[in-house]
């Protein structure tokens, strides 16, 4: 159950699911904890804490870089600056999962 991000129990009481859904999330937040970017893997090691989630400042950090983009843009008319900080193209596959994503849409004849 744990790191599910949705569960749906059908049947029941609703105050059982209620109980089941509240207690899904306090076991969540105790093992799978939104640590701030200050917090090294050492510490979180300390802890006891097998996996940490850094989206908050992952998100910050990304969006920075996309508004720099922008006032440069807005300002230049190009990205000549902010177009240095891009990933390779093979590491941008492999974020975005393009192979495992074209591959289920080859099984289920959406392309081909």
């Amino acid at each position: 159950m744990l790191g599910a991000l949705a569960a749906q129990f059908l049947g029941g009481a609703l105050s059982e699911s209620l109980r089941i859904r509240r207690r899904t999330r306090e076991l969540a937040a105790q093992h799978t904890p939104t640590v701030g970017g200050t917090t090294t893997p050492a510490r979180l090691k300390e802890a006891k804490i097998q996996f940490g989630v850094y989206a908050g400042q992952l998100l910050q950090i990304s969006l920075g870089a996309a508004y720099q983009a922008l006032q440069e843009l807005k300002s230049t008319g190009l990205m000549a600056n902010a177009s240095r900080n891009t990933i390779p193209n093979d590491i941008y596959q492999r974020l975005t999962e393009s192979a495992e994503v074209n591959a289920r849409a080859r099984k289920y004849n959406l392309i081909k």
